[in-house]
């Protein structure tokens, strides 16, 4: 490290975020098309107390925390972030289509009664779930994180930075097929979401969408608890409905009604209003 000592509680990569009103800032230069390194002299001005450098940079009088590769750095610092908050329910989700928008709904149903935290938009890579961590309080009870994915593996690697103790997959699905290869390997990605939850004796459980096969079909590769196991798991609102009874979530519980006589889901009401946006760099 070169320079002093410094107490920081914001982090960022996008050093147009750095407003020093707000925090105390870290500065992340990552290494892509661009090279954030040249970014650092600007993250500085602007306010950055320290800054991560893989590579001799010009921090004037900020810290700077010398490392070997800052995009590792950041998802190291966001796994210390989980461990922060061990106390949290961490909520993965991932899927071919519905990622966004199934994260948006449940972050805003249990934002209801308790502090939570969740991605913003599709910022859902190895980027964004640890700036996600890092970005939560103290107090927060409940972690929300989408979670996408470019190929095998990537989603192990994002569920050993956030931990999740309770998985959603949507489903899976021939859209992005051009960067998996097939859409059983789509299936073999996603399903790790399930393979990383602890076991169901420490409190793990898989909610799958039992109308996908592929989806379906991960409830053996997991010891956690899955949705298989709540009756009638087949529908949106009995979805929610299996997550509150395990949560003893009143409020999720009460703002989802009931499934229709004929088994059809239920219209969502009385939720806050949530939208799903994509970031550039947000990944299927």
């Amino acid at each position: 490290m070169i320079g002093d000592d410094v107490t920081i509680d914001r982090v960022t990569q996008d050093s147009r975020e750095i407003d020093p009103a707000t925090g105390s800032w870290l500065f992340v230069p990552l290494v892509a098309e661009r090279d954030g390194h040249d970014f650092v002299p600007g993250a500085v001005a602007a306010g950055a107390a320290a800054t991560f450098a893989s590579r001799p940079v010009d921090a004037g009088g900020a810290t700077v925390i010398e490392v070997d590769d800052t995009a590792a750095a950041l998802m190291a610092l966001g796994a210390a972030a989980r461990d922060r908050l061990d106390g949290a329910a961490v909520i993965g989700i991932t899927g071919s289509v519905g990622k966004t928008t199934t994260k948006d709904l449940l972050a805003a149903v249990l934002r209801e009664d308790r502090p939570t935290h969740a991605n913003v938009r599709s910022f859902n890579n190895e980027i964004g779930v640890p700036l996600t961590l890092l970005g939560a309080s103290d107090g927060t009870e409940a972690i929300v994180l989408e979670m996408g994915a470019r190929g095998v593996g990537h989603i192990r690697m994002l569920c050993g930075i956030g931990r999740p103790t309770l998985s959603i997959v949507t489903t899976v699905g021939a859209a992005h097929t051009s960067e998996f290869g097939s859409v059983e390997a789509v299936a073999v990605g996603k399903r790790e979401i399930v393979e990383a939850l602890p076991s169901a004796a420490e409190g793990g459980i898989a909610v799958l969408n039992v109308d996908n096969p592929h989806v379906a079909a991960m409830a053996p590769h997991t010891e956690a608890r899955t949705s298989a196991s709540v009756p009638k798991v087949t529908t949106r609102a009995s979805v929610w409905g299996a997550i509150a009874a395990t949560w003893g979530l009143s409020t999720l519980s009460t703002a989802i009604p009931p499934s229709s006589a004929d088994g059809s889901a239920s219209t969502i009401s009385r939720l806050p209003t949530a939208t799903a946006s994509t970031l550039p760099n947000s990944l299927v």
